[in-house]
Protein backbone atom coordinates (compact mmCIF):
# COMPACT_ATOMS: atom_id res chain seq x y z
CA UNK A 1 0.00 0.00 0.00
CA UNK A 2 2.85 2.34 0.91
CA UNK A 3 4.50 1.66 -2.44
CA UNK A 4 1.27 2.46 -4.28
CA UNK A 5 0.94 5.78 -2.42
CA UNK A 6 4.54 6.65 -3.27
CA UNK A 7 3.97 5.94 -6.95
CA UNK A 8 0.84 8.10 -6.90
CA UNK A 9 2.66 11.01 -5.27
CA UNK A 10 5.48 10.70 -7.82
CA UNK A 11 2.99 10.71 -10.70
CA UNK A 12 1.31 13.84 -9.34
CA UNK A 13 4.68 15.58 -9.02
CA UNK A 14 5.61 14.70 -12.57
CA UNK A 15 2.23 15.90 -13.81
CA UNK A 16 2.68 19.21 -12.00
CA UNK A 17 6.15 19.87 -13.44
CA UNK A 18 4.99 21.71 -16.59
CA UNK A 19 2.75 24.02 -14.52
CA UNK A 20 5.57 24.70 -12.02
CA UNK A 21 7.97 25.37 -14.87
CA UNK A 22 5.56 27.87 -16.44
CA UNK A 23 5.01 29.64 -13.12
CA UNK A 24 8.73 29.82 -12.31
CA UNK A 25 9.56 31.06 -15.82
CA UNK A 26 6.92 33.79 -15.58
CA UNK A 27 8.30 34.81 -12.18
CA UNK A 28 11.85 35.00 -13.52
CA UNK A 29 10.66 37.03 -16.50
CA UNK A 30 8.84 39.52 -14.25
CA UNK A 31 11.98 39.92 -12.14
CA UNK A 32 14.11 40.62 -15.19
CA UNK A 33 16.05 37.36 -15.18
CA UNK A 34 15.19 36.59 -18.80
CA UNK A 35 15.85 40.06 -20.15
CA UNK A 36 18.35 40.01 -22.95
CA UNK A 37 17.97 36.32 -23.68
CA UNK A 38 18.04 35.78 -27.43
CA UNK A 39 15.22 33.77 -28.96
CA UNK A 40 16.39 30.14 -29.15
CA UNK A 41 16.10 28.17 -32.37
CA UNK A 42 13.58 25.79 -30.87
CA UNK A 43 11.05 28.58 -30.08
CA UNK A 44 7.98 28.03 -32.34
CA UNK A 45 7.40 30.79 -34.86
CA UNK A 46 4.00 32.50 -34.71
CA UNK A 47 2.93 30.83 -31.46
CA UNK A 48 3.86 33.58 -29.03
CA UNK A 49 6.38 36.37 -28.67
CA UNK A 50 9.63 35.22 -27.08
CA UNK A 51 9.61 36.76 -23.56
CA UNK A 52 13.37 37.19 -23.38
CA UNK A 53 13.38 40.05 -25.94
CA UNK A 54 11.36 42.70 -24.13
CA UNK A 55 13.30 45.78 -25.22
CA UNK A 56 11.67 47.71 -28.08
CA UNK A 57 15.22 48.30 -29.38
CA UNK A 58 16.10 44.62 -29.70
CA UNK A 59 17.93 43.82 -32.97
CA UNK A 60 17.96 47.52 -33.94
CA UNK A 61 20.79 50.03 -34.04
CA UNK A 62 20.51 52.68 -31.33
CA UNK A 63 21.91 56.20 -31.80
CA UNK A 64 22.45 58.57 -28.87
CA UNK A 65 23.78 62.11 -28.72
CA UNK A 66 25.78 63.37 -25.75
CA UNK A 67 28.00 66.42 -25.51
CA UNK A 68 27.39 67.20 -29.16
CA UNK A 69 28.75 63.81 -30.24
CA UNK A 70 26.99 60.91 -31.93
CA UNK A 71 27.23 57.44 -30.39
CA UNK A 72 26.12 54.33 -32.24
CA UNK A 73 25.16 51.12 -30.45
CA UNK A 74 25.12 48.03 -32.64
CA UNK A 75 22.97 44.95 -31.89
CA UNK A 76 25.05 42.07 -30.54
CA UNK A 77 24.58 38.55 -29.21
CA UNK A 78 26.70 36.25 -27.06
CA UNK A 79 25.93 32.69 -25.95
CA UNK A 80 22.16 33.08 -25.99
CA UNK A 81 22.05 36.70 -24.78
CA UNK A 82 21.30 39.74 -26.88
CA UNK A 83 21.65 43.49 -26.52
CA UNK A 84 23.86 46.29 -27.80
CA UNK A 85 27.49 47.34 -27.77
CA UNK A 86 29.45 50.55 -28.11
CA UNK A 87 33.18 49.90 -27.81
CA UNK A 88 33.98 53.43 -26.77
CA UNK A 89 35.79 56.38 -28.27
CA UNK A 90 37.83 57.23 -25.17
CA UNK A 91 40.28 54.34 -25.18
CA UNK A 92 43.14 54.85 -22.71
CA UNK A 93 46.79 54.32 -23.63
CA UNK A 94 49.33 53.12 -21.10
CA UNK A 95 50.38 56.76 -20.64
CA UNK A 96 46.77 57.76 -19.95
CA UNK A 97 46.41 55.06 -17.31
CA UNK A 98 49.80 55.95 -15.80
CA UNK A 99 48.73 59.58 -15.46
CA UNK A 100 45.51 58.47 -13.78
CA UNK A 101 47.40 56.19 -11.38
CA UNK A 102 49.79 59.02 -10.54
CA UNK A 103 46.89 61.35 -9.70
CA UNK A 104 45.54 58.65 -7.39
CA UNK A 105 48.96 58.01 -5.83
CA UNK A 106 48.84 54.39 -6.97
CA UNK A 107 51.72 52.39 -8.54
CA UNK A 108 52.21 53.62 -12.11
CA UNK A 109 54.04 50.42 -13.10
CA UNK A 110 50.71 48.62 -13.47
CA UNK A 111 49.62 50.99 -16.27
CA UNK A 112 50.63 48.71 -19.16
CA UNK A 113 48.77 45.76 -17.66
CA UNK A 114 45.60 47.82 -17.28
CA UNK A 115 45.85 49.40 -20.72
CA UNK A 116 46.46 46.00 -22.33
CA UNK A 117 43.35 44.48 -20.76
CA UNK A 118 41.38 47.61 -21.61
CA UNK A 119 42.34 47.19 -25.28
CA UNK A 120 40.06 44.12 -25.30
CA UNK A 121 37.30 45.62 -23.14
CA UNK A 122 36.81 49.13 -24.56
CA UNK A 123 37.14 52.79 -23.68
CA UNK A 124 36.07 54.71 -20.60
CA UNK A 125 32.74 55.27 -22.38
CA UNK A 126 32.27 51.68 -23.60
CA UNK A 127 28.88 50.11 -22.90
CA UNK A 128 27.62 46.61 -23.58
CA UNK A 129 24.29 44.98 -22.76
CA UNK A 130 24.54 41.66 -24.60
CA UNK A 131 25.78 39.23 -21.96
CA UNK A 132 24.46 37.77 -18.71
CA UNK A 133 25.45 40.90 -16.73
CA UNK A 134 22.84 42.87 -18.76
CA UNK A 135 24.80 46.14 -18.50
CA UNK A 136 28.52 46.91 -18.31
CA UNK A 137 30.40 50.19 -18.55
CA UNK A 138 33.94 51.45 -18.66
CA UNK A 139 37.48 50.64 -19.69
CA UNK A 140 37.38 47.16 -18.15
CA UNK A 141 33.59 46.75 -18.39
CA UNK A 142 32.31 47.10 -14.83
CA UNK A 143 29.13 45.03 -14.75
CA UNK A 144 25.83 45.92 -13.12
CA UNK A 145 26.08 42.72 -11.11
CA UNK A 146 29.71 43.35 -10.12
CA UNK A 147 32.03 46.35 -10.16
CA UNK A 148 29.58 48.99 -11.44
CA UNK A 149 28.35 49.67 -7.91
CA UNK A 150 31.91 50.32 -6.74
CA UNK A 151 32.62 52.74 -9.59
CA UNK A 152 29.42 54.70 -8.98
CA UNK A 153 30.21 54.83 -5.26
CA UNK A 154 33.72 56.05 -6.07
CA UNK A 155 32.27 58.79 -8.26
CA UNK A 156 29.81 59.81 -5.53
CA UNK A 157 32.69 60.07 -3.08
CA UNK A 158 35.27 61.85 -5.26
CA UNK A 159 33.00 63.74 -7.68
CA UNK A 160 29.73 64.42 -5.79
CA UNK A 161 28.77 67.37 -8.00
CA UNK A 162 29.22 65.24 -11.14
CA UNK A 163 27.15 62.44 -9.70
CA UNK A 164 24.40 64.84 -8.63
CA UNK A 165 24.26 66.57 -12.00
CA UNK A 166 24.75 63.60 -14.35
CA UNK A 167 23.51 60.39 -12.75
CA UNK A 168 20.85 61.44 -10.25
CA UNK A 169 18.65 63.33 -12.77
CA UNK A 170 18.51 60.10 -14.81
CA UNK A 171 17.34 58.20 -11.73
CA UNK A 172 20.59 56.25 -11.27
CA UNK A 173 21.92 55.88 -7.73
CA UNK A 174 23.46 53.41 -5.28
CA UNK A 175 22.30 52.11 -1.91
CA UNK A 176 22.76 49.02 0.24
CA UNK A 177 25.53 47.63 -1.99
CA UNK A 178 23.35 47.75 -5.08
CA UNK A 179 22.83 49.90 -8.15
CA UNK A 180 19.31 51.27 -8.21
CA UNK A 181 17.12 53.01 -10.78
CA UNK A 182 14.31 55.39 -9.84
CA UNK A 183 11.47 55.57 -12.31
CA UNK A 184 7.93 57.06 -12.01
CA UNK A 185 8.10 57.32 -8.24
CA UNK A 186 9.34 53.76 -7.80
CA UNK A 187 12.79 52.47 -6.93
CA UNK A 188 14.12 49.37 -8.68
CA UNK A 189 17.10 47.37 -7.44
CA UNK A 190 18.84 44.11 -8.28
CA UNK A 191 17.67 42.26 -11.41
CA UNK A 192 14.88 44.76 -12.11
CA UNK A 193 17.32 47.69 -12.13
CA UNK A 194 19.67 45.69 -14.37
CA UNK A 195 16.69 44.98 -16.62
CA UNK A 196 16.01 48.70 -17.04
CA UNK A 197 19.68 49.44 -17.69
CA UNK A 198 19.61 46.77 -20.38
CA UNK A 199 16.40 47.89 -22.07
CA UNK A 200 16.37 51.69 -21.85
CA UNK A 201 18.97 53.62 -23.91
CA UNK A 202 18.12 56.88 -22.13
CA UNK A 203 19.86 55.38 -19.10
CA UNK A 204 23.07 54.92 -21.12
CA UNK A 205 23.50 58.63 -21.82
CA UNK A 206 24.73 59.67 -18.34
CA UNK A 207 27.42 57.00 -18.47
CA UNK A 208 28.65 58.29 -21.84
CA UNK A 209 28.57 61.87 -20.60
CA UNK A 210 30.43 61.12 -17.39
CA UNK A 211 33.16 59.13 -19.17
CA UNK A 212 34.68 62.30 -20.57
CA UNK A 213 35.38 63.71 -17.10
CA UNK A 214 38.89 63.13 -15.75
CA UNK A 215 37.67 62.47 -12.21
CA UNK A 216 35.30 59.78 -13.47
CA UNK A 217 38.10 58.14 -15.43
CA UNK A 218 40.19 58.19 -12.26
CA UNK A 219 37.33 56.52 -10.38
CA UNK A 220 37.34 53.71 -12.95
CA UNK A 221 41.12 53.36 -12.55
CA UNK A 222 40.91 53.24 -8.75
CA UNK A 223 38.25 50.53 -8.72
CA UNK A 224 40.11 48.53 -11.39
CA UNK A 225 43.23 48.59 -9.22
CA UNK A 226 41.61 48.02 -5.83
CA UNK A 227 38.93 45.50 -6.83
CA UNK A 228 40.70 43.49 -9.53
CA UNK A 229 44.46 44.07 -9.69
CA UNK A 230 45.51 44.31 -6.03
CA UNK A 231 43.48 41.32 -4.79
CA UNK A 232 45.19 39.11 -7.37
CA UNK A 233 48.65 40.26 -6.30
CA UNK A 234 47.80 39.66 -2.64
CA UNK A 235 46.15 36.26 -3.17
CA UNK A 236 48.10 33.22 -2.03
CA UNK A 237 48.31 29.52 -2.75
CA UNK A 238 49.74 26.80 -0.55
CA UNK A 239 52.14 24.17 -1.90
CA UNK A 240 54.36 21.52 -0.39
CA UNK A 241 57.07 24.18 -0.08
CA UNK A 242 54.88 26.68 1.77
CA UNK A 243 52.62 29.61 0.95
CA UNK A 244 53.20 31.81 -2.10
CA UNK A 245 51.76 35.21 -2.99
CA UNK A 246 50.79 35.56 -6.63
CA UNK A 247 52.45 38.96 -6.65
CA UNK A 248 55.74 37.36 -5.61
CA UNK A 249 55.46 34.57 -8.14
CA UNK A 250 55.02 37.08 -10.97
CA UNK A 251 57.15 39.84 -9.47
CA UNK A 252 59.42 39.89 -12.53
CA UNK A 253 56.82 39.02 -15.18
CA UNK A 254 54.54 41.73 -16.54
CA UNK A 255 52.93 39.06 -18.70
CA UNK A 256 52.03 37.01 -15.63
CA UNK A 257 50.66 40.00 -13.72
CA UNK A 258 48.59 41.08 -16.71
CA UNK A 259 47.14 37.59 -17.10
CA UNK A 260 46.21 37.63 -13.41
CA UNK A 261 44.45 40.97 -13.86
CA UNK A 262 42.78 39.87 -17.09
CA UNK A 263 41.32 36.72 -15.57
CA UNK A 264 40.05 38.73 -12.57
CA UNK A 265 38.28 41.09 -14.96
CA UNK A 266 36.83 38.25 -17.03
CA UNK A 267 35.90 35.81 -14.26
CA UNK A 268 35.80 37.87 -11.07
CA UNK A 269 38.66 37.87 -8.53
CA UNK A 270 37.45 34.84 -6.53
CA UNK A 271 37.11 32.63 -9.60
CA UNK A 272 40.42 33.89 -11.00
CA UNK A 273 42.23 33.06 -7.75
CA UNK A 274 40.74 29.55 -7.81
CA UNK A 275 41.82 29.17 -11.44
CA UNK A 276 45.44 30.12 -10.76
CA UNK A 277 45.60 27.96 -7.64
CA UNK A 278 44.52 24.98 -9.70
CA UNK A 279 46.95 25.84 -12.50
CA UNK A 280 49.89 26.15 -10.09
CA UNK A 281 48.93 22.94 -8.30
CA UNK A 282 48.81 20.98 -11.55
CA UNK A 283 52.10 22.55 -12.58
CA UNK A 284 53.77 21.55 -9.31
CA UNK A 285 54.87 25.07 -8.33
CA UNK A 286 57.11 25.34 -5.24
CA UNK A 287 58.27 28.32 -3.20
CA UNK A 288 61.98 27.52 -3.60
CA UNK A 289 61.72 27.69 -7.40
CA UNK A 290 60.70 31.32 -7.29
CA UNK A 291 62.96 32.31 -4.41
CA UNK A 292 65.93 31.08 -6.45
CA UNK A 293 64.53 32.30 -9.78
CA UNK A 294 64.96 28.74 -11.00
CA UNK A 295 64.28 27.89 -14.62
CA UNK A 296 63.71 24.24 -13.73
CA UNK A 297 60.34 22.70 -12.95
CA UNK A 298 57.26 24.92 -12.75
CA UNK A 299 58.51 28.40 -13.50
CA UNK A 300 56.48 31.34 -14.78
CA UNK A 301 56.57 30.04 -18.36
CA UNK A 302 55.18 26.68 -17.26
CA UNK A 303 52.39 28.35 -15.28
CA UNK A 304 51.45 30.46 -18.30
CA UNK A 305 51.37 27.36 -20.51
CA UNK A 306 49.13 25.57 -18.01
CA UNK A 307 46.85 28.61 -17.98
CA UNK A 308 46.59 28.54 -21.76
CA UNK A 309 45.55 24.90 -21.60
CA UNK A 310 42.99 25.57 -18.85
CA UNK A 311 41.54 28.60 -20.65
CA UNK A 312 41.77 27.29 -24.21
CA UNK A 313 38.32 28.72 -24.98
CA UNK A 314 39.83 32.21 -24.52
CA UNK A 315 43.19 31.34 -26.01
CA UNK A 316 43.12 34.01 -28.72
CA UNK A 317 42.77 36.79 -26.17
CA UNK A 318 45.40 35.37 -23.83
CA UNK A 319 47.79 34.80 -26.72
CA UNK A 320 47.34 38.41 -27.83
CA UNK A 321 48.12 39.65 -24.33
CA UNK A 322 51.30 37.58 -24.24
CA UNK A 323 52.33 38.83 -27.68
CA UNK A 324 51.77 42.47 -26.74
CA UNK A 325 53.84 42.26 -23.57
CA UNK A 326 56.46 39.63 -24.40
CA UNK A 327 58.90 42.26 -25.67
CA UNK A 328 58.97 43.77 -22.19
CA UNK A 329 60.16 40.61 -20.47
CA UNK A 330 63.94 41.01 -20.16
CA UNK A 331 64.21 39.12 -16.92
CA UNK A 332 65.13 35.44 -16.49
CA UNK A 333 61.99 33.45 -15.86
Amino acid sequence: MADTAGVTRFARQVGAMPRRLVRSTRARWRHGLLAGRAQPRWWPEGVAEWPGLRSPHADKEVVLFAGGRRYEFAPATLRGFSGHVHHGTRRPTADDVAASLARLDLPVEVARSMATVSSFEGGYDAIQTYDSAKFSWGFIQFSASGGLYDVLEAIKGSQPAVFASVFEPAGIDTAHWQVLVRRDGRTFVGPRAQDLLHDDPTLWTPFITAAGITGVQDAQTRVAYERYYLPMMQATTTTSGGEMRFGDVFAHSEVGRTLLFDRAVRLGPASAVALFRGVMERCGARVDQFEAASQDGCGVDAIVNELLLAEAHDGTRLGSIISQLADAEPETR
